[in-house]
Formats: C-alpha cells, structure tokens, sequence
C-alpha cells in the first residue's frame, strides 16, 4: 500500500478484512504516514498481521525521527522499519518471513520476530569458492 500525504486508510483496512498476513506500507520520507494510518497498522497488528514500513524515496534508511503519525508512531503501533529496503525488496522479505512460518502455525510473534532478525544485520556477499565458483550475493545477515 503506497501512502501519500493526506491518504486513508482505505486500502489498509480493505487488505486486512480480506484475510492479509502481510503487509508493505510504502510511507513517505523516513518513513512517515498519517495518525490515522497508525491506527489502522495498530489494529492490523493486533489482527496477527505482519506490517513491514519502507519508504518511496530513492534511497536513504528509515527513521525514527518523528511523531503525529511519523516512524515513532507507527513502530510504537507494531509495524516494523525495513531499513534501506525498497517496497519491492520488502515485499519479498515479508513474504520470505510468511513462508517460513507456515510451519509455526502463523504465531504472529514468531514472525515478527524473525522478519525483525532478517532485517537486523546486513547483507554480505558471500566469497567466490576455492574451486573457482562464481560469486553471487547471499542473504546472510553479517554477524559481529
């Protein structure tokens, strides 16, 4: 759901009361919405609904910076901030996290908890194989 300055939560609400376990807020700048859209994110989340927020700027992470509906609002209501990720790569890391859990039973807590661990590091590209094997990027998150 892309979001723009005086949007509703409509559309929100619509997937929700259609039975959606995911869903990718596209908000503006660091990650800011509406009071109203926190609302309806913080009755999506009660629902057992997995909110990923990202942001339809060009590049730059997500913040918590401000209030009256911004990023502290809508953590505060259970959505999670994906970083750098953009809408397309947040949707597939929702929709990898709802997968997963398949076999969890869809325990809501669970998948947060596990969308928050693969967004919690970064992603490092994984070395070429001694035996001459061509190197590709890995999502494995970078442990310290």
């Amino acid at each position: 759901m892309t979001h723009h300055s005086d949007g509703d939560p409509f559309l929100l609400n619509a997937a929700v009361g259609a039975g959606a376990r995911g869903i990718v807020l596209v908000a503006t700048g660091a990650g800011n919405a509406t009071p109203e859209i926190v609302a309806a994110v913080a009755d999506a989340v009660a629902r057992g609904v997995l909110v990923a927020v990202t942001t339809r700027v060009p590049s730059g992470p997500l913040a918590e910076i401000y209030t009256g509906g911004g990023a502290v609002d809508l953590v505060a209501a259970g959505a999670l901030l994906t970083g750098t990720l953009r809408a397309a790569q947040a949707r597939i890391a929702v929709l990898a996290t709802l997968l997963a859990e398949e076999g969890g039973a869809g325990d809501p807590a669970r998948a947060t908890a596990l969308l928050r661990r693969l967004l919690d590091g970064p992603v490092r590209a994984e070395p070429a194989l001694a035996t001459g094997g061509s190197r590709s990027a890995s999502a494995v998150p970078a442990r310290a």
